[in-house]
């Protein structure tokens, strides 16, 4: 999207160049000027708004520079002056108008595209995101010899507390459990909601130990906290094992990754539940 926006940005210097050389060779500014309207729209699809109003300026200074090189100033008052005059107020309009709708179309995919990514129950980006962004901190990896870890977070005894307390308790609990994550992390640190009863934190530059640490003082932070039960138990508390896993230490791929997650998790639940468990290699 950069590089087209690059390319678009010097379509729109040249094109400008090119129609200035035109009105300077055939010394025809009346019969050329409108050409000006290309490096305007090109500009605007480049930066929206204020691509579209800084060359709708810069065409304007350029056109009247020129018609004041080719006409004398009794010349510029009649009827020459008042059609550049007009045009350029064109040239103007067509920037600002064409701008604000260029940044509203782009501003309605973005938003389309984000909406795409998050999950509607608990405001956290979703799976898919969490594939996208795990693929790009591996490619960082790779590139600058990092690390990158993962922590896969899952609720103790969920379909459990869904069968007990409601579908409805359980999406509170949900809620409130992807908001303790965005508060326990560091601000480097991406928690998605990564399906069902589980969450994922992606960790940038964060070996195991460090991984271990962060993910400790999730599991403590959920196991103090009381949540929404029913009438005879209004507050309830919940536990969550946790497995972590971290690339390139303990995986060569992102999908290799995953799988490694599911173990650590199972790994955590098999030895009690309520704990941390960094994966570990087999030999």
């Amino acid at each position: 999207m950069h590089s087209k926006r690059i390319i678009q940005l010097i379509l729109a210097a040249l094109s400008f160049i090119v129609i200035t050389f035109l009105i300077l060779f055939f010394d025809a500014v009346i019969e050329f000027w409108p050409l000006y309207f290309i490096p305007v729209l090109l500009a605007i699809f480049s930066y929206g708004l204020w691509g579209g109003i800084v060359s709708a300026v810069a065409v304007d200074i350029m056109t009247f520079i020129l018609a004041y090189l080719k006409y004398s100033v009794g010349e510029l008052a009649t009827a020459n002056f008042i059609a550049i005059a007009v045009g350029l107020g064109i040239i103007l309009l067509v920037g600002i108008v064409f701008g604000c709708f260029e940044k509203s179309r782009v501003s309605g995919e973005f938003s389309t595209e984000k909406l795409a990514l998050v999950d509607r129950l608990t405001g956290l980006y979703n799976y898919s995101y969490f594939r996208d962004r795990l693929e790009e901190e591996k490619e960082r990896s790779d590139r600058f010899g990092s690390k990158v870890s993962v922590a896969l977070v899952n609720i103790d005894y969920f379909k459990s507390f869904n069968d007990k307390f409601g579908y409805s308790k359980g999406n509170q609990l949900l809620k409130k459990l992807a908001q303790i994550c965005k508060e326990q992390v560091r601000a480097v640190d991406i928690p998605v909601r990564y399906g069902g009863g589980e969450f994922a934190i992606i960790m940038p530059n964060t070996g195991p130990q460090g991984a271990n640490e962060v993910a400790e003082r999730l599991r403590s932070a959920i196991e103090e906290t009381e949540f929404e039960g029913i009438d005879k138990k209004p507050k309830t508390k919940r536990t969550v094992s946790i497995g972590v896993v971290t690339y390139p230490d303990h995986a060569r791929s992102v999908d290799e990754l995953t799988n490694s997650l599911s173990s650590a998790v199972l790994a955590a639940k098999s030895a009690g539940r309520n704990r941390v468990h960094v994966y570990e290699v087999e030999k």
